[in-house]
């Protein structure tokens, strides 16, 4: 457990660290950041916030909740911390270099540790039946195929070059596979576990999650000109998400109704972030939405990515690792949490509603880069307040876990 409290403590660092990133990039869209590297600092704030932060963070979760045969494996454990150095070099490598030389070598060292981690874990459940241990092999099966994408980026920027459509649909694949594949399933498997959710429900879920997210890759490839048939099997892949998060909200319903409200909130914030997630992916498949999002992209893109970087991945993982144990609250971290709940939902908000209002009435609002920033200042205090709460020792910096109710420590099962 000590070890796992570790690496989730460099995790969250990790975190903190891309949420400092995107707050230089809106210091830097608000009043402009002499000799900033704007594209730079964006890849790194992505791949920290997916793959340091999300990916560590609930592999953490895997190996405490299921994993009990890997306390024995030292693969599991080194290919973690592996993972969280290589992510932390990429902090200092992506601003300095981009995509080239040191990155690239630190990106494969920890895809390459991430395999290790992966074998050593399925090798660690193998055998073991039960839904959501389908739930987790499933998710890192669509991780692996994600990183398929890492690998073939380099040979596309020196073949093809950076800017091309095969550039940018390569990009959606890596996404695709790891936000609506590896996320979706990891974490929906952790919220049934925890819950106890009827198995009728969860079944449903999870083949309907699982036809669909292949096909819904198309939705990925629609900010290009693409055949008609390429927005149709986008659609009914869609439909199948929306099909699928029917039944999702349906248990969450059942499964939290005896809950405090501070649980039902924090819960039903990361439900309801995915069920928008699939009902814009459903009329992202219409080329008029498309259309719009491509040319509203600093915010209705960016808003959607937040969606489910902060509203659907980030708070359902930070709910489960402080249930869990895995992160022990004191008065610092409750702070943070909530610094980082409200302003991450305005933030998307702000983004989505803001990009809308341009797009049907044509209004701008002189500020938005300015507000935008503001908010983000918090979002980033928010994370920083929660990384500093896990360094404090038990019994210090103020109330430990279990004396402040405003964050759950605890789930009914």
């Amino acid at each position: 457990m000590s070890a796992l409290k570790r690496i989730v403590s460099f995790s969250l660092f990790l975190f903190m660290m891309a949420a400092l990133y995107g707050f230089l990039m809106r210091w830097y869209n608000a009043f402009g950041l002499p000799g900033f590297d704007y594209f730079r600092f964006l890849q790194a704030h992505s791949h920290v916030a997916f793959l340091g932060w999300g990916f560590v963070a609930a592999s953490a979760l895997h190996v405490l909740m299921f994993g009990d045969g890997c306390s024995g494996r030292r693969g599991v454990f080194v290919s973690l911390w592996i993972m969280l150095l290589s992510m932390a070099l990429i902090l200092i490598t992506f601003p300095l270099y981009g995509y080239r030389g040191l990155t690239v070598v630190f990106l494969s060292l920890f895809v390459l540790a991430s395999y290790v981690y992966s074998f050593c874990f399925l090798q660690c459940i193998r055998g073991r039946g039960g839904l959501q241990y389908r739930f987790i092999r499933f998710s890192i099966l669509l991780y692996l195929i994600s990183t398929a994408a890492i690998w073939a980026l380099a040979p596309i920027i020196i073949l093809i070059g950076k800017n091309t459509a095969l550039y940018f649909n390569d990009i959606y694949f890596f996404l695709h596979f790891l936000y609506n594949g590896f996320f979706v399933f990891a974490i929906s498997g952790i919220f049934f576990h925890v819950f106890g959710v009827r198995e009728d429900y969860v079944w449903k879920f999870f083949y309907l999650n699982a036809i669909a997210v292949f096909p819904a890759y198309a939705l990925s490839l629609l900010w290009k000109g693409v055949p008609l048939w390429v927005n149709g099997v986008g659609l009914g892949a869609a439909i199948l998400q929306v099909a699928a998060a029917y039944w999702l909200v349906k248990g969450f319903s059942e499964a939290v109704s005896g809950l405090p409200s501070s649980h039902r909130l924090i819960l039903g914030a990361g439900v309801l972030s995915y069920v928008l997630k699939v009902v814009i992916q459903l009329f992202s498949a219409f080329p008029f939405v498309v259309s719009a999002a491509v040319s509203l992209k600093p915010y209705l893109v960016i808003g959607y990515l937040h969606l489910i970087t902060l509203g659907f991945m980030s708070t359902l993982l930070i709910y489960f690792l402080v249930n869990s144990g895995l992160v022990r609250r004191n008065f610092l971290f409750d702070a943070g949490f909530w610094s980082f709940f409200y302003s991450g939902a305005l933030k998307v908000t702000i983004l989505i509603t803001f990009g809308l209002a341009v797009w049907w009435t044509g209004a701008r609002f002189r500020y938005i880069n300015q507000l935008l920033f503001w908010i983000t200042l918090f979002l980033y205090s928010g994370v920083l307040l929660m990384w500093m709460g896990t360094l404090v020792p038990a019994g210090e910096g103020g109330r430990v876990r279990g004396e402040v109710s405003s964050l759950p420590s605890e789930s009914k099962r």
